[in-house]
Order: C-alpha cells, then sequence, then structure tokens
C-alpha cells in the first residue's frame, strides 16, 4: 500500500510539473501573439491616417 500511495504521488508530482509547463509555455505564446496583433493593428491605424 505505501508503495502504490508513493507511486501515485510521484506521479500526481509530475502531472502537476508537466501542466505548470504547459500553463507557462502557453502564456508565453499568447503575450506573444499579442505584441504581434498589437504592432498589426498599430500599422493599420497609421495607413488609415495617411489616406
Amino acid at each position: 500500500m505505501t508503495a502504490q500511495r508513493s507511486a501515485f504521488e510521484a506521479s500526481a508530482v509530475q502531472a502537476a510539473a508537466t501542466f505548470t509547463g504547459i500553463r507557462e509555455e502557453l502564456q508565453k505564446a499568447l503575450e506573444e501573439r499579442a505584441i504581434v496583433e498589437q504592432q498589426m493593428l498599430q500599422g493599420f491605424a497609421n495607413n488609415m491616417d495617411k489616406l
């Protein structure tokens, strides 16, 4: 029983670390996308001002 508990706890820790990594990568990707979209929007606004 103790071995099962230890294995479960180790698995839970590994799963938590995996999900944390996924969350961090997703956050980074969203931040990078927001920067690109902001640049695109600014470029569009600049072009509209020229019309």
